[in-house]
């Protein structure tokens, strides 16, 4: 079915220093007389004494027959027996070892539920409990499975859920996929994933930390992946995309000059924050829910090298009292315009500007209304 990666050999011996020749043949039945010679220009191990057989064959369950000649200078060829040869049948889910998989392309697979649905809505399944460790590859019908993927809404909703392992070869996790595991304590994020995929933690309120592994490319920026993760912190390797200090998590610059930034976009600010923070040196943006459902912060830093407030930050702080502000023109800032203060009682928050920017900041399309007062500090 595509991903056929299997070889015959044959072991043949000869006197007198003779080189042996090899030709291998297909047939239509289980004899070794006849049926067709292999082409060497499509397959380049016809002619040794180890054939890889072809990758394409597609006949579930319909067996195919090989056999292979040798022969030397100044002796008979011989000829070996048949090697009958039977591809399995390919299906689409199936459960293994207590785990549901779904096919993604071929014989690569993803982790799902045990409805095996990606339908929001209708897969907080409660699917898995305790501990539960992923294998690399699964063998089912006589085909060897790769799993690649957690799929959506793999794990969501299972309750019990402590821990799960999953293998070296996971290259996405996908929407929602442990959303609402709320005793989930422990997941390996392991080298070789380029891809978490939006709400993927949410509300995993048990999760401690989380490995960030250099090879995470896309991380969904619009939507939430960890809110509701009220212990969260991270760690990271060196050198990714994505990089962890402090238990916060970061974005390296996109290109040129701001590349060689590995703080340029501050992602994540863990909901476990209390008191007062302020946004690391060397942040230029603010990505979308940046500061997100820190619900214990009282007091937030923000120095003028950000320019770039995207939407949905301060969403859910129902603790913030004071915001102390760096820019002496406000606006230099690019800020969003949806969900910005959501759930946040802005007339709780006193903003600390400047000396001789309070007007400019009072005009501010952000900034100018809604707050307890605006004071130059």
């Amino acid at each position: 079915m595509g991903a056929i990666n299997v070889s015959l050999r044959v072991t043949a011996s000869v006197t007198m220093g003779a080189v042996l020749e090899y030709q291998w043949y297909s047939n239509t039945s289980a004899s070794n007389e006849g049926g067709t010679a292999i082409d060497t220009a499509a397959h380049p191990t016809a002619d040794t004494d180890s054939f890889a057989l072809p990758v394409d064959l597609i006949v579930a369950g319909s067996p195919y027959y090989y056999y292979c000649v040798v022969s030397a200078e100044d002796a008979a060829p011989k000829r070996s027996a048949v090697a009958i040869v039977t591809v399995g049948t390919l299906v689409t889910q199936f459960e293994k070892g207590g785990i549901y998989y779904k096919q993604h392309s071929g014989t690569s697979v993803k982790v799902t539920n045990k409805i095996y649905s990606d339908t929001f809505g209708d897969a907080y399944t409660n699917s898995y409990s305790g501990s539960v460790t992923v294998p690399a590859t699964v063998d089912y019908n006589d085909v060897t499975y790769t799993v690649e993927r957690v799929g959506d809404f793999a794990f969501s909703g299972s309750t019990a859920l402590t821990s799960v392992t999953l293998p070296a070869g996971i290259r996405s996790i996908l929407q929602r996929a442990f959303e609402n595991c709320t005793e989930l304590v422990s997941v390996n994020l392991t080298e070789g994933l380029t891809l978490i995929d939006v709400y993927a933690f949410n509300n995993c309120r048990m999760l401690a930390s989380l490995y960030i592994p250099s090879t995470l490319r896309n991380m969904n920026n619009l939507n939430p992946v960890f809110a509701g993760c009220t212990n969260l912190s991270f760690t990271s390797a060196a050198g990714g995309v994505f990089s962890a200090e402090d238990g916060l998590l970061f974005q390296r610059g996109s290109g040129g000059a701001d590349a060689g930034n590995s703080r340029y976009f501050l992602r994540w600010t863990p909901n476990k924050l209390s008191g007062e923070f302020t946004v690391p040196g060397g942040v230029v943006c603010l990505e979308y829910n940046a500061i997100y459902g820190t619900s214990s912060l009282t007091k937030i830093h923000i120095p003028a090298g950000v320019t770039t407030i995207r939407a949905y930050n301060f969403v859910d702080c129902t603790s913030l009292t004071d915001i102390f502000l760096n820019w002496t023109d406000p606006s230099v800032v690019t800020f969003g315009t949806v969900g910005i203060f959501d759930f946040t009682t802005k007339s709780n928050i006193t903003l600390h500007v400047p000396a001789g920017t309070a007007a400019a900041y009072g005009t501010h399309t952000l900034w100018g209304s809604g707050f307890k007062a605006i004071v130059e500090d």
